[in-house]
């Protein structure tokens, strides 16, 4: 079993209750949190620039969407 992602605690995603909800949550957890991690597009964002760029639109699996956003940041 992989080490869990050292940002699940503080990620978003698994605070917001429609997300819970909507039947997704298990899959990404399994896939990306406890899986690839360096896979999830929220994981990127977070090591490459920083939290605080981070959307709450931004699902794990939106990696052109999180490259996006860290061209647009980086200098």
């Amino acid at each position: 079993m992989q080490e869990r992602c050292e940002f699940f605690e503080q990620c978003g995603l698994f605070h917001n209750s429609m997300f819970l909800n909507s039947g997704l949550a298990a899959s990404i957890r399994i896939s990306f949190c406890q899986g690839c991690k360096q896979n999830c597009a929220r994981y990127q964002v977070t090591k490459k620039i920083g939290s605080e760029y981070l959307t709450s639109s931004l699902l794990p699996f939106m990696k052109e969407k999180a490259e996006q956003i860290i061209c647009e940041y980086t200098y």
